[in-house]
Parts: structure tokens; C-alpha cells; sequence
């Protein structure tokens, strides 16, 4: 998709958390039209895109390396010989089963750091986890290691890839939040067949250590996790550029989103809780 002339210079980095003191401070600063403004609404296009682009990218990776574990198993069991079927199997389970059990961990962590530390933080995690579970002589090593620290660092990718998209987009919400799942479709179909052909190649260990470089491309995927609060500074900072060089102000850009945005937190609704007012921004309000 076109990005709009708006979007062609932003940059990657930040988070997503709620815009703080810093950031309102700057927008204050840009001129009387954005004084005394609320955050901006998602832009529902743009770079938002590369957002989809980046969670979709994490959701195949993860996925795809948690449920090809069925591949390598039979090759693992040659390396323990004496592991019983249920104890090998526990090492995909374990996998599968702590990255969807940290969704509490991963969530807390993202609102304090914000969705791109936290998903780079678990790429170098589980990179680390399963290039030293390529060297382990122990099933209970290697369940460990591969499985419950290869799973931690798929939480902490896993839960802000997916819930990022939501601060991007609003109408295409939904849209947008369906091709970044699509990424765990393709990850387990894709993974399977390139899981099996790396282990004739190389070994089951040698294709670990191939899938922990692959993994550590969830960094770069979660690179693209910008926050809105950056972006729209961005915006505003351009904005100023152009109106220190004495060009006219572009209209139909974040002058529109702000007002735009300000309106919808003015407008209030009738609910149905016996006379209460329930705000479009989520506030209760009595008669």
C-alpha cells in the first residue's frame, strides 16, 4: 500500500505506551493549534502498516517454530535414548505452554516498557535459549533450557505483537488485526517443511541453532512498533518546519485528526444505566 506524504519520513523506534508529560510538553510547544489537545486518534493507515508487517512477521516466526517441534522430535530421541516418548514431548509442550502462560508477565511488562523493548528483549531471550539447548547431553537440560526459557522469550514476542495493532488502527481494526494473525498460518505451514529439510542437512542441533538465528528476527520485526505518540510528533515537528520557512499549513493532515479527535471526546451518548451519560472516551458521568 502507498504510504501518504505525511508518513514518508518517520522513523522506527519507541514504544507504545500512553504519552507522557515529555511528549504533551513537546506538542504544546508547536504552536497555539495543538495547545491544550488530547492524544490523536489511530490513523488507520500509513505506517500502521508496517506495524501489521512486523507483528505478522513475529506471529510466524513463533508459531511456526513452537508447533514444528513434531518434525524434530523422532531426531531428538536418537540424541536421549533413554527418554521416554512422554518426556520428549514435553519439550515442545513445555515450549507451547510458557509462552501462552506468560500473557499476564509479557502484558505488565509491556505497559511499563512499552511493545517494542519487550518483544526485542524476548527475541535475544529465546535466541540465546535455543542456540545453548543445541549443546545440551540432558532430556531435563533441554527441556529447560529449549522449553521454558525458549517459551518466556516467546511470550514476551508473542502478546505486544498482537495487541500493538490495536493502537493503530480503528476502522480497519479488525482488517488489519486478521492479516497479523494469518502470520501463524503460514509460520506452521512454512516451518515444517524447512524444519525437515534443514535436519537432513544438518542435524536436529545444527537446525536449532539455524531457528535461533531465525528467531532473533522478531528484534528487527519489533523494531517497527513505533508509538503513536512519536508518530504524531513527528507530524507536528514537520508541521513547525514548515511554518518556520513561511509555507502554508498543510491542512487536511494532523490539524484535522486533532480537531477530529476533539470533537468525538465532546460528543456524549445516552447510555442505558438509568440516566447515567457514558463519554465516547469510556467516562460515566452522573445526571
Amino acid at each position: 500500500m502507498a504510504m501518504e506524504d505525511e508518513d514518508a519520513d518517520i522513523g522506527v523506534g519507541g514504544d507504545l505506551r500512553r504519552p507522557s508529560q515529555a511528549g504533551h510538553s513537546l506538542l504544546q510547544q508547536s504552536g497555539d493549534d495543538f495547545a491544550n489537545v488530547a492524544p490523536p486518534n489511530p490513523p488507520d493507515k500509513g505506517y500502521g502498516w508496517f506495524v501489521v508487517l512486523g507483528s505478522f512477521l513475529c506471529n510466524a516466526l513463533v508459531d511456526g517454530c513452537c508447533f514444528s517441534y513434531g518434525v524434530m522430535q523422532p531426531h531428538i530421541a536418537s540424541s536421549f535414548a533413554d527418554a521416554s516418548p512422554s518426556m520428549l514431548s514435553l519439550g515442545g509442550s513445555v515450549l507451547t505452554g510458557t509462552y501462552l502462560f506468560t500473557g499476564p508477565l509479557s502484558s505488565a511488562l509491556a505497559n511499563m516498557f512499552g511493545c517494542r523493548a519487550v518483544v526485542m528483549t524476548g527475541a535475544l531471550l529465546t535466541m540465546l535459549a535455543f542456540f545453548a539447548a543445541s549443546f545440551v547431553s540432558s532430556i531435563h537440560a533441554f527441556i529447560g533450557v529449549f522449553g521454558f526459557l525458549g517459551g518466556i522469550g516467546f511470550g514476551l514476542i508473542y502478546l505486544p505483537a498482537v495487541v500493538t495493532v490495536g493502537f493503530w488502527f480503528e476502522k480497519r481494526r479488525a482488517f488489519a488485526t486478521g492479516i497479523a494473525v494469518c502470520g501463524s498460518g503460514i509460520g506452521t505451514a512454512v516451518f515444517a517443511l524447512l524444519t525437515d529439510g534443514l535436519i537432513d542437512v544438518y542435524s536436529w542441533r545444527g537446525t536449532v541453532m539455524i531457528l535461533a538465528g531465525l528467531v532473533f528476527n522478531c528484534a528487527v520485526a519489533g523494531s517497527f512498533f513505533m508509538p503513536l505518540e512519536r508518530y504524531y510528533l513527528i507530524l507536528t515537528l514537520r508541521e513547525r518546519r514548515r511554518r518556520a520557512k513561511g509555507e502554508p499549513m498543510v491542512r487536511g493532515h494532523i490539524i484535522e485528526r486533532l480537531i477530529e479527535n476533539k470533537r468525538r471526546e465532546r460528543n456524549i451518548s445516552q447510555g442505558s444505566l438509568n440516566g447515567w451519560i457514558i463519554t465516547t472516551n469510556n467516562k460515566v458521568l452522573g445526571e
